[in-house]
Formats: structure tokens, sequence, C-alpha cells
């Protein structure tokens, strides 16, 4: 298929292009070809022609950290007293949910967020997915719901012992399984890593069992990293070590995995983090609402480590979390000048994060890369260069919605409209199946 962009107010997110304030993109069977200033001057005949109208053109955005399991969690009542803390957040809501789910939970609670993140401009999810009494196969339901949306996905299940040991032996062969199936697969959409719950809820045998698959195949470990100080406390009275220096020890490290959160580390742990080259994703509004703090993220990020952006399922869209690492450290720290420059960083390490894992290039408008484009409902009021789009993002683009979407090949929405799915009848079969869903977390 070949598509032109024309009439487009270009943010490359490359220095040889730069912003682009007129001009096009050539897109071709899911690749950019070109791109310029002005009007594009060969023939067009064979192409379909989107006008963006001088509306802001960039590459998709990626979702570092992402619970789409947590879908049916909305508007639902715990019956119960609110939890008091992180750890009865756990017991009283996201473990108890995760129980519930069953195979048929999980195609609508994924395919829910995948559109809502399409809607904003997020076109890869980096996903962690548990649930636990219907684990074989339960990637694939996910995946069936990213396929038919038409969004990339880097998918894992979190293998746990808190639910026993024959679910974490199901929840280490679900990893494998779905790994080798994406190294297999002809297309760029899906792909697979290692997944683990947390430190505190992983024995030693199953921590080693998952280091060693996952360095057989490649791949890292994605895992929640001292997100609360019940992980570091837990861990400590089990191992006698912190969190990440067990991580460190056992080889759980490195520069294919993923650690979220990261908000109660010490400063050795900051520095292995940032030696072993590990992934570190902030997730600001989780950790306030949970109450658990907020990750020293210029501690973390000024010692070279990846620090990425991610919602831990708070939203599909990335732009509130973007806006809130903005302000949460000037207030933590009270000082108005911190953080800027970095936020940039964070996005591009998201970019940079998925493709560790894909096997074409996201977040670059540029010949070669992919064809993952966002058209927003965004009119620049004040002049967009590459020198202040950071003051776009953070007090524009965070108030607008996705005009037009492509992902790899395909036009997804068009005109705020999706090309291929019942909006309405989506939501309404998600209704009805949160309905028998919450049904059973109440029984």
């Amino acid at each position: 298929m070949e598509i032109l962009i024309q009439n487009a107010y270009l943010i490359t997110f490359t220095k040889e292009y730069g912003v682009i304030p007129e001009g096009y993109l050539y897109i071709k069977d899911g690749k950019i070809l070109e791109l310029g200033h002005g009007a594009y001057g060969k023939d067009t005949s064979r192409m379909k022609i989107i006008d963006a109208g001088q509306k802001v053109v960039m590459p998709g955005l990626v979702n570092a950290h992402m619970h789409c399991y947590s879908t049916f969690a909305r508007g639902m009542s715990l019956g119960d007293t609110p939890p008091s803390c992180f750890v009865e957040i756990l017991d009283k809501l996201w473990w108890r949910l995760d129980k519930k789910l069953t195979t048929e939970d999980l195609y609508y609670s994924t395919l829910i967020p995948v559109m809502e993140g399409i809607r904003s401009g997020v076109t890869t999810f980096i996903d962690h997915h548990a649930s636990p009494n219907c684990v074989p196969g339960c990637l694939d339901e996910l995946e069936k719901a990213f396929r038919d949306a038409g969004m990339r996905g880097i998918l894992c299940y979190e293998v746990s012992d808190r639910d026993g040991k024959e679910i974490a032996r199901q929840g280490l062969e679900e990893n494998i399984r779905f790994i080798k199936k994406g190294q297999k697969s002809q297309d760029s959409l899906l792909r697979g890593t290692f997944g683990l719950h947390a430190s505190f809820t992983v024995y030693d045998e199953t921590m080693r069992k998952a280091v060693e698959e996952a360095k057989k195949l490649g791949v890292g470990l994605h895992l929640h990293v001292a997100e609360d100080h019940a992980d570091q406390t837990l861990t400590l009275q089990n191992t006698k070590k912190r969190v990440v220096k067990r991580l460190w020890d056992v080889g759980a490290l490195g520069p294919k995995s993923i650690a979220a959160h990261a908000v109660w580390v010490d400063e050795e742990e900051k520095d292995l983090l940032a030696q072993s080259k590990t992934w570190t994703i902030h997730n600001p509004r989780s950790n306030m609402n949970n109450a658990v703090g907020a990750m020293d993220f210029l501690g973390i990020f000024n010692r070279g480590t990846q620090v990425c952006l991610g919602t831990d399922g708070m939203s599909a869209s990335i732009w509130p979390d973007l806006r809130t690492a903005a302000i949460i450290h000037k207030h933590e720290k009270r000082n108005p000048r911190v953080v800027w420059s970095e936020l940039f960083a964070l996005l591009e390490n998201n970019y940079r994060l998925a493709n560790e894992f894909l096997p074409i290039q996201v977040g670059r408008l540029e010949p070669g890369a992919a064809s993952d484009v966002v058209i927003y409902n965004y009119f620049a009021p004040t002049p967009l260069t590459q020198d202040n789009f950071l003051g776009h993002f953070l007090f524009g683009f965070a108030h607008a919605q996705a005009d037009t979407v492509l992902i790899h090949d395909k036009v997804i929405l068009e005109k705020g409209q999706f090309a291929f799915l019942d909006e309405k009848e989506i939501a309404r079969k998600s209704r009805e199946q949160a309905v028998r869903f919450w049904k059973r977390f109440a029984g």
C-alpha cells in the first residue's frame, strides 16, 4: 500500500530533518520512503492521499509499562474498606482481580485500552500481564486483540510464586512459548519478553529458572522493582539482600531487562541499574495513586540510566504521565528549574526500548523507519520548532486526540474513526463481559 501524507507539520524526532512546518511523508509497504519540505512532486495516482491540513504529524508513541488486564477494574466496587497501603491494594484489588480473570475476559480487557491508546497516539504497548487461573495460551488472547486493532505489542506473563508452584511453572512456560512464537513470526507487530512479578513474590528457584530461560532465548526480564518499601522489606527478610542487589547477583539485570518503578532503591542500587544498562521505567501517576512515593528520577537519570515512561495501567495514553513527570519532581525538589530536557529523553528512550524487540525501527520520521505515524488534532497556535516543541507537548498535545493513525501498512484511525473496528459495539460487548466479571469478583 502506498500512502502520501501532505500539507503536514512534521515533527520527525531526528536531527537531520528536525521540524518541517509544511511537508509531506511518502509511505509504502509499512515503511517511510521519503519526506521533505513543500509538496511531493512525483506521480501520486496510485497512492492513498491524506491531507493533514497543517495538523501536527509525528511518530506513534510507546507506552513502556502497561497492564491491559486491569481494564475491568474501571468503576468496580471492592465491596470492602478501602486499602490503606500498597500491600492491601494488591491483596484487595489486583491479586483478587487477576485470579478471577478467565480466558473470555482477556480479549475485551485488552482491546479496550489498545483502542484508547491508539486514540491518544500510542502505537506500541509494552504490556505486563497476569491471569493466574488461565495461564496457558493467555498471551495469544492478548495478541488477538492487538492484531484485530492493528497495534504493536511486546507482551509477557508476570511469573510469581504467590499462587503456588504449578501456576509459576505455567507462567514460565507461557513466556517461553510466546517468545518463541514471536521470534518465528514473519511480521513486526508482536514480540514477547520474559515477565516476573516482583522480587518479594518470586522464590530463588523460580528466579534462577526465569533468568536461565530468558538468556537462552536472547531476551531480558520485565518486572516490578522496589515499587513499595514492602518489596525491599520482604526481599531482605527472605534473601538477606536488597531487591536490585538480588537481581544483579542472579543475572536478572542487563540491557534487555525492564525494571518498572524503582521508587525504593538506595544509592548502590541506583548505581547497579546504571551499570547494568537496565531499562528503568518511571510511572509517576501510578506511584502517586498508590501513595508509594516518587522515583528519584534525577538521581537515577543522571547516572546515565536508561529511564523510560510508562503508565502502569493508569491509562493507555502516556501524555498524562509525561506532564506529571514534568511537575512532580519540581514539587519534590521545590525547584521550578528541574526536569525539562529530560522529558524528551524519556520519549526517545521509550522508542529505543521498543526497538530492542521489534525488527523494524519505530520513533522516527525518516526513510526506512516504520510507518507508525500519528496526525494529531493540533494546530500550533505559536511557532513550533525543534527547540521548543516540548512546551507544545506538555501544554498542547496533552489535550489533543489523534485524528489519523497509521501502524505498519494500515490506516487504523482516520478522521477520528476506527477504519475497521466498531467502537460502540466493542464497548457494548466489553460492558457485558465486565458485568459477568464483576459478579465473579464479588462472589
